[in-house]
């Protein structure tokens, strides 16, 4: 299984992850400023399921380019801290980049040892 986001070249994952850090962070201070406008502070109880999905979608791949995270297969990801290994599966970010080019043949558990 590949990962299409790290076989890019270095310096276009770091443009990727700023571009979509910029998009996000205006849409979700829009959403703030558009509920406060409205004065309907509620509706950002709705919009924090969202926030949430957004920060993982970030999370990775800035781990990943700082070198907090390291990839041992697609679905596998290690955060080394201080000789210990925190062991994570797979994240939205990895299943949106990875999933895509899985092969129906084999089975997820076959797919994600490869």
């Amino acid at each position: 299984m590949k990962h299409s986001f790290y076989e890019l070249p270095r310096s276009r994952q770091w443009r990727l992850s700023i571009i979509f850090a910029i998009v996000g962070g205006l849409l979700i201070l829009s959403s703030i400023f558009l509920c406060m406008y409205l004065l309907q502070p509620w509706l950002l109880l709705l919009l924090i399921p969202f926030y949430f999905v957004y920060a993982q979608l970030l999370d990775i791949p800035f781990g990943h380019l700082r070198g907090t995270l390291k990839h041992y297969s697609p679905m596998l990801i290690v955060q080394p801290i201080s000789g210990t290994y925190y062991l994570h599966t797979t994240a939205l970010f990895d299943q949106l980049f990875a999933l895509p080019h899985k092969d129906p043949k084999l089975t997820n558990q076959q797919q994600i040892l490869i």
